[in-house]
């Protein structure tokens, strides 16, 4: 049998200082960040970085309101801890009852080794079976349209390699003509951009870079004169090649030597 709601009006000052006063805090050991819309409120509740074992959100109590017609409402508190439970209930089961993405309750203000340790084996053990579910579905059918996004990422939260975990990143623009090319493209293929100078040169798509300087084999460099506009400059006559070897210069042209 639920219990009546209380008015907050019908609380002490001291009751009611005590239930407005106590907070909760939801720990999450995943990088998934999780939006929860109830009648009370909506909260967000954000995925741990990279550095960190967890994220850590801090619930506050707020008050319920019963609408009883006749323009008269009954106005009821809750505590934070019934907000995190029911927030954690609400996330936890997104995929069913029987899931679990690592949301929980702390019995303080931050979570002990052994919170951590329970709910790090309850999200690897329901990662294990979304695993096993989803190789069974790939076995029977090779479709990636019935794989959920849910198995893709236990299978990315237990560090698996599977075929059906194709996850297509997503499109970037491209700085120079803002066309959507793939990340780590080297060339845009709309403008011609370099995007990865290295990543082009490597697979040929610009002429190698100029390498050192060395000393001219053509002799002293020859003055240019009756050009103004190069008065004080120089240039060095281009050195034959090996196609160019067997001719000779003639009245008519290049002709090849006998």
């Amino acid at each position: 049998m639920s219990a009546t709601p209380v008015t907050i009006s019908q609380l002490t000052p001291e009751q009611q200082a005590v239930v407005m006063g106590q907070k909760a805090f939801l720990a999450n050991i995943t990088e998934q960040t999780w939006m929860a819309h109830r009648t009370y409120g909506t909260f967000q509740i954000p995925g741990r970085k990279d550095d960190e074992k967890y994220s850590l959100t801090e619930i506050s109590p707020r008050t319920g309101s019963i609408d009883l017609g006749d323009k008269r409402k009954l106005d009821f508190p809750i505590s934070a801890r019934e907000i995190a439970d029911d927030l954690s209930r609400e996330i936890n089961s997104d995929a069913g009852d029987a899931s679990y993405f690592g949301v929980f309750v702390c019995a303080g203000e931050v979570p002990t080794e052994a919170e951590l340790d329970r709910a790090r084996h309850r999200l690897e053990e329901f990662y294990k079976k979304q695993v096993f579910i989803a190789d069974q579905e790939w076995e029977r059918t090779h479709n990636y349209m019935v794989i959920t996004d849910v198995q893709r990422r236990a299978a990315r939260g237990l560090g698996l390699e599977k075929e059906w975990s194709y996850e297509p990143k997503p499109l970037v623009d491209c700085p120079a003509c803002g066309e959507k090319v793939k990340p780590g493209v080297a060339v845009c293929r709309a403008c011609g951009a370099i995007l990865d100078r290295a990543k082009a040169l490597q697979f040929g798509l610009l002429p190698a870079e100029a390498g050192p300087a060395v000393p001219s084999l053509a002799g002293p460099t020859v003055p240019m004169s009756g050009d103004p506009t190069l008065s004080g400059r120089s240039v060095v006559p281009e050195a034959s090649t090996t196609a160019d070897a067997g001719l000779k210069p003639g009245p008519t042209g290049a002709k090849r030597a006998k």
